[in-house]
C-alpha cells in the first residue's frame, strides 16, 4: 500500500508519512508491531479532492471501494478486504490524512522503502519526517490520547534508535505551543500516571505486537505491580518480560526529564 501511494509523484509531493506505522516501517527494523492505520499529513493547503481521487485510483483496484469521512481536522479512507492467505477473514485498514498541519519544524526526509512478498514486490522513496519530529508528535499523541502503543513506540525508539533528545523535546514544545496547550513536565507525568491505571490503556498494545515481543510482553495485573503474563489457557505466570509501566518510567527518565 505504501509503495502504491508514494510511487505516485503527485501523492509523494502532497503527502508525508507520520505516526507509529512510519516509525516501525522506516526507522525500526524489523518492525516490532503491526499497525491498523496509515497516518498521512498534507504538505500544502487547498482542496483535497485531487489527493483523494488519486489515492482511490492507486488503491481501489486491489482493495476495493473504501468508506470515507471528513472532519475539519482530517479526511479518512477505510478499506475492508480479505487477504489472499485467509479469504475467510476480513481486515480493515484506515488511511487518515491530517488536512490542517501542513507545516514541518525540520526539513522533511525522503526514505527508501521496499516490499518483498509472494504476491507483491516493489520499492519507492517515501516522503516523511526526521526521526526527532516523528517522536515529538508521538509524544504529543501520548499526552493527548489514551493508547498504550504510544508508550511502546517511544520506549522502543529509546532502546533501538539514536536521536537528539533535547531537539525532540524542543520540537514537541513547538507543536504544543502551536496548538495552544503548552505542557510542563509535572503535567505530563501526572497525565501519564493516570493513564497507567486504565486497563484499556495497558491492554492496547498486546494484539499489535510482533510474535517475538508478544511472547515477552507482560501485563501489569496485580497490586504488587508484578510482571505477569496470561497464557493461552488463562493461567497467570510471572515473567521477566517488559511491561508498559516500566516503559513509561524509561520515558520519564530519558525524555520528560528535559521538560521544564
Amino acid at each position: 500500500m505504501l509503495v502504491e501511494i508514494f510511487s505516485d509523484p503527485f501523492l509523494n509531493s502532497e503527502l508525508a508519512f507520520r505516526g507509529g506505522t512510519a516509525l516501525h516501517k522506516l526507522f525500526i527494523s524489523p518492525a516490532a508491531r503491526y499497525s491498523e492505520d496509515i497516518d498521512l499529513v498534507r504538505t500544502s493547503n487547498g482542496p483535497i479532492k485531487a489527493i483523494v481521487d488519486t489515492l482511490r485510483k492507486q488503491l481501489e483496484p486491489w482493495l476495493g471501494k473504501p468508506q470515507s469521512t471528513q472532519t475539519k481536522q482530517s479526511f479518512k479512507l477505510i478499506f475492508y478486504f480479505s487477504p489472499e492467505s485467509s479469504q475467510a477473514s476480513r481486515q480493515r485498514i484506515k488511511i487518515e490524512i491530517n488536512i490542517l498541519e501542513t507545516f514541518s519544524v525540520l526539513d522533511r526526509l525522503p526514505k527508501k522503502f521496499s516490499v518483498e512478498s509472494d504476491w507483491f514486490s516493489g520499492e519507492t522513496e517515501i516522503n516523511t519526517f526526521q526521526l526527532e519530529e516523528l517522536l515529538a508528535t508521538k509524544l504529543r499523541a501520548l499526552y493527548q490520547r489514551s493508547k498504550g502503543r504510544d508508550v511502546f513506540d517511544l520506549w522502543l525508539a529509546i532502546k533501538q534508535t539514536e536521536f537528539d533528545i533535547p531537539r525532540t523535546i524542543q520540537i514537541f514544545g513547538k507543536y504544543m505551543n502551536r496548538g495552544g496547550t503548552p505542557v510542563t513536565r509535572e503535567l505530563f507525568e501526572k497525565n501519564l500516571d493516570l493513564k497507567l491505571k486504565e486497563h484499556t490503556f495497558l491492554d492496547d498494545i498486546g494484539a499489535l505486537l510482533s510474535p517475538e515481543l508478544k511472547q515477552s510482553h507482560s501485563s501489569v495485573i496485580d497490586a504488587e505491580n508484578e510482571s505477569t503474563l496470561i497464557t493461552e489457557n488463562g493461567e497467570r505466570i510471572t515473567t521477566e518480560g517488559w511491561n508498559l509501566v516500566d516503559a513509561a518510567t524509561e520515558i520519564k527518565n530519558k525524555l520528560l526529564v528535559h521538560l521544564s
